[in-house]
């Protein structure tokens, strides 16, 4: 009887199963049936859904194939060199600790067993292995080649978001480039042009990106002041500079590390007259390489791509794919590394550290630059060209039809014996799990179980203590430098009576933002004890002004006041300056813009919450926060509580908005804020025609103060005529069906009222119909800001009852506090839209924050709607 199996076709990946890779995924897997494969995808990603194909799940490292895997027989094995080197290198890029290490010495031999038993079991005629980086990818490539089964490394080359290189292509292009003089293109690169085309208008990324606006506007600025920009791309360490790690890529001729090469550059570079350098670390490393900022040195990893391509006059990189963007966009390239196109004289190749004050002249002032970029088409054309891996002519990435005939054409030709199916079980039955898939031919879809690991630890403590010196040798190489020193050696300095000394040090510190709260406070105290308390106080303001809070700060300024350095009114005055600085509003007139600009304030909102969270004590009941009460005018001590409440990570996360309270006034965040609004928008307000939707609150009570003639009701229903005031003075208003005239009222201000309103929209339109030519209606609602609709929670039926969509919600009601006001909507961005409907010819979102007034939590949102 004839053997119908079909061979087996192996491919391994890390990127995460989106539907944009199942669907390719699925098509290669239709695509190498007809050709008589089965597809077997491994894949350390979750969510199988929709795939037609098997699926083994694998752990990312081996530590997880520790925690993970145990084997029914375990073969004890003695560690080679080469093993110690895959440990190292996985502890490194998975910036683990010693702490681990046992772990990682049992995973490396889980992971052997591992997939030992599955080219055993499963027989593959072709496999495809993911990155020529990852330690398992490794010991999987040797196993098979062991095994004699071909085997390949796949990159993320293979789809069209990023233009890295195989092995496989790398060799056929190092021997193009021995024959470079000899080639002669006269088709006009038209390969080249259709790459170009794809990436000028690609929005791909390898990873996901982030954008610093404010280092924008420092390099334009910059640039257009003459400055010339260097931008230097980081390359993740793991792989490139240890060189004497046997599986390493020895790429680097001059540097060891990626904080050496930074060191260097930040060094050199700082020194050239009129030049920025832009630092932009690879998105893994872990490190910090703020230390090695300063005036003209900065270090971001949120910046777009493309905008730091086109800004940059020279693009310094290891072997960063970016390298070839960079060249698409016709930019000269420093290469400190070799990658596929070293040998192409494409590039400003230094040799040594002597040798790149030389190359980085010759790459700043563009010589032989365009012998250069003829080089760099000639490269992508071989590049495009290749049957190997590029395909050209219809789009950027592997032509998948090519692809399946390179699977084809390279496979083993052994038949398995077995279906795959059986041969899959086989392999789990090898593997001692936890729990049995049981039915398991009737599955379309293979996956991995996985359990505890029951094995007991092997290691060898003379590598342990070598791997350790190696961790601390390359986690402590900033700690080294004596920039990252500065505060330690001034502090020393300043214990020593060497004051000019720790002076010089420190005002070289405040430069670098990483330090330069720590070197003014180490200031202000260098010029106390010099009895310069007016440079002390200077200092002093110069920290407030981060953080209101600092507590060295303010132990300093206490000990100036308690001992009569300065007058305290003098103090004071200085204080309320800098804490009643200008009220960042940001108005947002769409969800398209909301995107953006919530993309632009990524890492903003990320030193929020930081900040915010670092106030929060862990051992009390409440808390106090200076700041200055628009209110008071005065500096107050806010009070917060934790009641209402939230966790975040088994953490007290205190309710900012309406229990940090002014001790003064008792106005919480939520109410000051509206009060600073008023101030802020409408600067007549004590003069004008004003409405608003309360009455017998605090905040109306302030208001009223500053406007005698200022309006307020609350709705009491059927208790008295709308229109008209009850025993108690409060007047009764439906926001729906107002009493008011058309065009009576220069502003309305109505908080937390409308999500009450069933028809909310008429409530809209009664306060279009009551205002002025060009009056204002400021309002807040519950509001979900990454919405675009409108949420219903509940719908008041045509009979009076209620259907109630979503649970319940009550909000709290002055009047009735114990039942409380249903809430219908919590709006969305659809909000505006309604606005503009009903009549008003603009309507905005305001988004506000302020450290210094105490408005925390987040960024609170206002609207404002302008008639016209």
């Amino acid at each position: 009887m004839a053997n119908t199996n079909k061979k087996t076709c192996i491919i391994c990946t890390f990127l995460p199963l989106n539907e944009e890779y199942k669907n390719l995924w699925n098509r290669i897997s239709d695509l190498l049936n007809q050709k008589g494969f089965e597809l077997v995808l491994l894949t350390s990603s979750e969510g199988f859904d929709g795939l037609n194909f098997s699926v083994i799940h694998i752990p990312f490292s081996f530590k997880q194939f520790s925690e993970e895997f145990q084997f029914s027989i375990f073969t004890e094995q003695n560690l080679t060199e080469e093993d110690f080197h895959l440990i190292e290198r996985d502890t490194f890029w998975n910036n683990d600790t010693l702490d681990n290490y046992n772990k990682y010495v049992t995973g490396i031999t889980h992971c052997k067993n591992f997939y030992k038993q599955l080219i055993t079991s499963i027989n593959p005629s072709i496999v495809f292995v993911w990155g020529n980086l990852l330690p398992q990818s490794l010991i999987f490539k040797s196993l098979l080649e062991k095994s004699n089964i071909p085997s390949y490394y796949l990159e993320r080359g293979f789809f069209s978001s990023t233009l890295m290189i195989e092995d496989v292509l790398n060799k056929e292009l190092n021997l193009i480039a021995t024959e470079l003089d000899s080639l002669n293109y006269d088709s006009g690169f038209d390969d080249y042009k259709k790459l170009k085309e794809y990436y000028s208008r690609s929005i791909n990324s390898k990873y996901p990106e982030n954008h610093n606006v404010d280092l924008e506007k420092l390099i334009l600025d910059r640039k257009e002041n003459g400055f010339r920009i260097i931008t230097f791309y980081g390359t993740h360490d793991t792989a490139y500079f240890p060189s004497e790690q046997s599986y390493s890529k020895e790429v680097s001729v001059i540097f060891k590390y990626t904080a050496e090469a930074i060191k260097f550059l930040s060094e050199e570079i700082s020194k050239l007259s009129d030049t920025l350098l832009i630092i932009k670390p690879h998105p893994n490393d872990k490190n910090d390489y703020s230390v090695f900022e300063s005036e003209n040195v900065f270090v971001t990893k949120s910046f777009y791509n493309k905008i730091l391509i086109e800004l940059s006059d020279l693009v310094i990189v290891g072997n960063s794919t970016i390298q070839y963007e960079v060249l698409l966009a016709e930019k000269p390239v420093m290469l400190i590394a070799k990658s596929a196109i070293y040998n192409f004289n494409a590039t400003y190749n230094p040799n040594s550290k002597e040798d790149f004050l030389n190359k980085l002249n010759e790459a700043l002032n563009r010589i032989n630059f365009e012998d250069k970029l003829l080089n760099a088409k000639i490269f992508f054309e071989s590049l495009l060209n290749s049957k190997t891996y590029f395909y050209a002519n219809q789009n950027v990435g592997r032509s998948l039809d090519e692809f399946i005939e390179f699977v084809t054409a390279n496979s083993g030709n052994v038949l398995p014996i077995n279906d795959l199916s059986e041969r899959l079980f086989d392999f789990e039955s090898k593997l001692t799990l936890y729990k049995q898939i049981k039915d398991f031919k009737e599955r379309l879809n293979f996956k991995l179980v996985v359990t505890d690991h029951l094995i007991k630890n092997k290691f060898i403590d003379k590598k342990k203590i070598e791997l350790e010196r190696k961790l601390t040798e390359y986690f402590s190489y900033l700690q080294s430098e004596q920039r990252h020193n500065m505060i330690l050696l001034a502090e020393k300095l300043i214990e020593s009576n060497s004051f000019e000394e720790a002076k010089t040090i420190l005002n070289k510190a405040v430069e670098i933002p990483k330090y330069k709260i720590d070197a003014h406070n180490d200031l202000a105290y260098l010029e106390i004890i010099q009895e310069n308390y007016s440079e002390a106080f200077n200092h002093i303001l110069n920290v407030l002004r981060s953080n209101p809070n600092d507590e060295v700060a303010i132990n300093n300024l206490n000990y100036l006041i308690e001992n009569n350095f300065l007058e305290n009114s003098f103090v004071n005055n200085q204080l309320k300056k800098l804490l009643r600085a200008e009220l960042n509003i940001n108005t947002i007139s769409s969800f398209e813009e909301f995107v953006n600009y919530e993309q632009s304030m990524r890492q903003t909102y990320k030193d929020r919450q930081e900040f915010e969270q670092g106030l929060i004590p862990n051992d009390t009941d409440n808390f106090y926060y200076k700041g200055y009460c628009i209110v008071c005018e005065d500096i107050v001590h806010f009070h917060i509580d934790f009641w209402n409440a939230y966790n975040i990570d088994g953490k007290k996360i205190p309710n900012w908005r309406e229990r940090l309270v002014c001790p003064a006034c008792g106005l919480n965040n939520r109410m000051r804020l509206t009060y600073h609004l008023i101030q802020e928008l409408f600067p007549d307000f004590s003069t004008s025609s004003v409405y608003t939707t309360e009455q017998t609150t605090s905040l109306f009570n302030l208001l009223q103060k500053i406007n005698p003639k200022l309006i307020g009701s609350e709705y009491l229903g059927d208790q008295v005529p709308t229109g008209t005031t009850n025993e108690f003075g409060i007047r009764n208003e439906d926001f729906t069906k107002l009493t008011f005239s058309d065009r009576q009222f220069d502003y309305i201000i109505s908080l937390e009222v409308l999500e009450h309103i069933p028809d909310y929209k008429k409530a809209l339109r009664e306060s279009f119909r009551t205002l002025k030519s060009n009056g204002k209606f400021l309002f807040t609602v519950p509001f979900n800001r990454n919405s675009k609709e409108n949420i219903v929670r509940a719908k008041l039926n045509e009979d009076g009852t209620i259907n109630h969509i979503l649970p319940p919600e009550y909000h709290g009601d002055p009047l009735n506090r114990i039942q409380g006001c249903l809430c219908y909507y919590h709006f969305g961005w659809e909000l505006l839209d309604d606005l503009i409907e009903v009549g008003f010819k603009d309507a905005r979102a305001i988004f506000t924050y302020s450290k210094e007034y105490g408005y925390l939590g987040g960024e609170q949102i206002f609207f404002i709607a302008t008639k016209e």
